[in-house]
């Protein structure tokens, strides 16, 4: 038996006179049921709080920090602390993303700054030696050339420019037509078609040469030969209402002249009276002309190609026939149709072309085109003797 499964009994044994009997009570220590595995030292606890300390890099694994490997970590530390610049591509890392980045920059700008100047070379070349950088200029045919109906525009077309500008704004500001008369084309239509101060309400922009657009055109009476075409410059630009104009210009004789009718679009007759007063002989009318095949109808027993023409102004329209029953009307049909280059599977298909038409109504609710004057509003034919006029 121990000792201590002794000292757990009672003890029953009498106590001397004079004494007492005291009994000694021994507490056990409670056993602890845990695995020694369990049971961390202070040195493991310590490795541990390390661990938890210094956090790993990417790629490294967790366990026992060496005195190098800390020393290393501090150093580390110290190095973010301090500002970008001083430690920009001190990391192995930084080295490549660094030059990564920057590839990735320049390079973009290398492309745009090579699409730049090739952009500036073209520009250049399609300029040639214009004075002014600021002019829009329209494509002319290619068919043009110091030989041909243009070859006093080609060979002076800045003059000329200025020279149009300065007609267009002495129109708005002359008090009377005799202001700008000697500038003015003249035309078989005076009396119909007089000339008229202030005929537009607004004024037109023409301040600088950048404020206009130009075409130059090349145009003949359709029995007309090419060596009787004529050269034409059409200026368009804004008005201070915003509204739209186009002013015509050309050569008579040594004088730069705007084309009186053309620029105002005149007619003998608007759409609109055609339509209310309908008249039986022909009248001359300045619209644009489309086609499409729905327009074509048949009356009776004769087929007619339709057309449609509208004033660009207001907006009128009618629809015009041509009676297919004769070699000359259907001559006059495919005048029209070439105009709008209609059926030319190898051309592009025009639409609302200005021209000169001979119109008149033949029924209650049917007009007929009995005359094609010119492609364009003005009349290629040389027209009566011009005063001399020069701008001062």
């Amino acid at each position: 038996m121990s000792d201590s499964d002794q000292s757990s009994e009672p003890d029953n044994t009498p106590t001397p006179d004079g004494m007492e009997k005291r009994v000694r009570r021994v507490r056990r220590k409670r056993k602890i049921d845990k695995p020694k595995a369990e049971v961390k030292s202070l040195l493991d606890q310590g490795k541990e709080l390390l661990e938890k300390m210094q956090k790993p890099e990417e790629g490294e694994s967790y366990g026992h920090v060496g005195v190098a490997e800390q020393m290393r970590r501090l150093q580390s530390d110290d190095e973010d602390d301090r500002p970008l610049d001083e430690v920009w591509g001190t990391k192995k890392r930084s080295t490549s993303w660094l030059w990564v980045s920057l590839l990735g920059i320049i390079l973009p700008l290398v492309v745009v700054g090579l699409g730049l100047k090739h952009f500036n070379d073209a520009k250049e070349i399609d300029q040639g030696d214009q004075e002014n950088d600021f002019i829009q200029v329209e494509k002319v045919k290619d068919t043009i050339t110091e030989e041909g109906s243009l070859a006093w525009f080609t060979v002076d077309s800045v003059n000329y420019l200025t020279k149009a500008r300065e007609i267009i704004s002495l129109l708005d500001t002359a008090r009377s037509p005799d202001e700008f008369a000697e500038f003015v084309r003249p035309s078989p239509y005076r009396k119909k078609n007089p000339l008229v101060a202030g005929h537009w309400d607004s004024p037109a922009l023409v301040g600088n040469i950048n404020q206009i657009t130009w075409q130059a055109l090349e145009i003949a009476s359709p029995e007309g030969e090419k060596d009787t075409s004529r050269g034409v410059i059409a200026v368009s630009g804004r008005r201070q209402d915003q509204s739209n104009f186009t002013a015509y210009f050309v050569k008579e004789g040594l004088d730069f002249q705007l084309d009186w009718d053309a620029t105002t679009g005149w007619s003998e007759m608007s759409l609109s009276d055609l339509r209310s007063y309908r008249p039986r002989e022909k009248k001359e009318i300045r619209c644009l002309i489309d086609k499409k095949a729905r327009f074509d109808q048949k009356f009776g027993d004769v087929d007619h190609s339709g057309f449609l023409l509208t004033e660009p102004e207001t907006g009128n329209f009618i629809f015009a026939f041509v009676p297919l029953n004769s070699d000359k009307k259907r001559e006059l049909n495919h005048q029209l149709k070439e105009v709008l280059q209609y059926g030319r599977f190898v051309m592009h298909l025009k639409h609302d072309e200005p021209v000169v038409l001979e119109v008149k109504a033949v029924g209650k609710d049917r007009f007929e085109i009995v005359g094609f004057k010119h492609e364009g509003w003005v009349n290629p034919e040389s027209s009566l003797e011009a005063p001399s006029a020069s701008l001062r």
